[in-house]
């Protein structure tokens, strides 16, 4: 098994910096030191889980890139459209096709990936999120991700 041991420096000075450095602290060292990303960064993590939260995050995948889309078309300097652009072509590339590959080697079928119940943590408060045309689930924006930490219960 190969372990990866990773370590980024941020410059406390930095919008990361001072998210890891203020009042989110206890919620970063919460996030990064759950047993979810120990287990995924020593290659531990069991397929059903992984699984699991990969279905979930997929779900955000079709309004991120509407999002970044309606980004291209409307921002007002071409610097930033070919900002997002790029963000855009590495979201179809590489994110998707992670995506795409990892389902069906983690044994998740096609159903469960395109219609999954949505766990606690990936459903925007106050809003149906079944409620989308021909009965298919209505991804929510994926910026109310990012609102709280959701990670899963580990045992």
């Amino acid at each position: 098994m190969i372990q990866i041991q990773t370590t980024i420096h941020v410059p406390a000075d930095s919008p990361v910096g001072r998210l890891r450095l203020g009042d989110s602290a206890g919620q970063w060292d919460a996030a990064v030191g759950h047993r979810f990303v120990d287990e995924l960064f020593s290659g531990t993590i069991e397929d059903a889980v992984l699984a699991g939260c990969l279905v979930q995050d997929y779900q955000f995948f079709d309004a991120f890139l509407s999002m970044l889309g309606g980004c291209v078309a409307h921002a007002d300097r071409r610097d930033s459209k070919l900002r997002f652009a790029a963000q855009l072509g590495m979201l179809a590339a590489d994110e998707d096709g992670y995506f795409q590959r990892a389902f069906p080697q983690l044994g998740v079928a096609e159903d469960d990936w395109r219609n999954p119940q949505l766990s606690r943590g990936s459903r925007v408060p106050g809003r149906d999120v079944r409620c989308g045309r021909a009965g298919r689930v209505r991804r929510p924006a994926r910026h109310a991700r990012h609102r709280r930490v959701a990670l899963p219960r580990l045992g």
